[in-house]
């Protein structure tokens, strides 16, 4: 039964890797995609503050 638990839940390090990745793969998008329109970049960077506050939550109910 521990084993289990310990499978099911993630570590802070699977989390953390998680939260760096998504970070790069957005940032990367958001060069790639709007680099011609400035209001467009902004609306990225809302979405990634959005992400990130997500990923936050998430590692809170994980400690």
């Amino acid at each position: 039964m521990n084993e289990e638990k310990k499978k099911m839940s993630l570590s802070h390090r699977d989390i953390a890797q998680e939260f760096v990745v998504y970070i790069y793969i957005y940032i990367y998008m958001i060069e790639r995609i709007s680099n011609e329109h400035e209001a467009s970049r902004r609306g990225w960077y809302v979405c990634l503050l959005c992400m990130i506050s997500q990923i936050c939550v998430k590692f809170t109910f994980y400690l």
